[in-house]
């Protein structure tokens, strides 16, 4: 599980990075996020009753992310606010696919800061 502080939870935060933030896009995830100058990433994951009415099911992907999330080491050296939304896709996706999803967005972002 991911942890808490590492959790965006601020409403406020949340409508700010809809409206600034930039997309990225992988196989089984979208990830709506934006850079700042904060001390620590902050993720919040978002999975749809559309993808499946089942909260077990739903909870389970959520975990699956989190994780990807909790064990990329890469991810304490960026500095985002980030929401991942889940496709239909990742409903039948196993983790190793989820983690190459985040694993792949993280290295985008650590290749753009190098190059700026």
């Amino acid at each position: 599980m991911l942890n808490k502080r590492h959790r965006l939870k601020s409403g406020r935060s949340i409508e700010q990075l809809f409206k600034n933030g930039r997309w990225f896009k992988t196989p089984h995830l979208l990830f709506k996020y934006q850079s700042l100058v904060t001390e620590q990433s902050l993720f919040a994951v978002s999975i749809s009753k559309k993808l499946d009415k089942r909260a077990t099911k739903r909870n389970r992907l959520r975990r699956q992310i989190h994780e990807s999330i909790r064990t990329n080491p890469e991810v304490s050296t960026i500095k985002i606010n980030a929401l991942v939304i889940a496709k239909p896709e990742a409903m039948d996706a196993p983790f190793h696919a989820l983690a190459q999803d985040v694993e792949l967005f993280i290295k985008s972002l650590t290749h753009a800061k190098q190059n700026s």
